[in-house]
């Protein structure tokens, strides 16, 4: 997988979270990435028991805390194809 620049003067936050094996051993993070590729945060958390979508979410709210911490108003965020296909299977029943 390549990582795509964000434009010019903008800041990149790509997160994702992942279970090794069992859901009692589960994490999530993220980089804060600028417009040059150069590293401006990261973080990381380890969540114990619960779904690899649960912890893409915390990754992306901490991510976002993050950002708003360091005063970023403008970034692009990107989330994993899989988080997003588990947000809309659990939607169905709405359809």
């Amino acid at each position: 997988m390549k990582w795509n620049k964000p434009p010019t003067g903008w800041v990149k936050l790509n997160t994702d979270g992942t279970m090794h094996g069992n859901l009692s051993k589960v994490d999530g993070g993220g980089v804060l990435r600028s417009s040059n590729g150069d590293w401006i945060g990261r973080f990381a958390r380890k969540m114990g028991g619960t779904l690899s979508t649960v912890a893409e979410l915390w990754a992306l709210k901490d991510g976002l805390t993050m950002a708003k911490q360091m005063g970023l108003k403008i970034f692009v965020f990107r989330w994993t194809l899989s988080l997003l296909f588990s947000l809309f299977q659990g939607l169905q029943w709405l359809i």
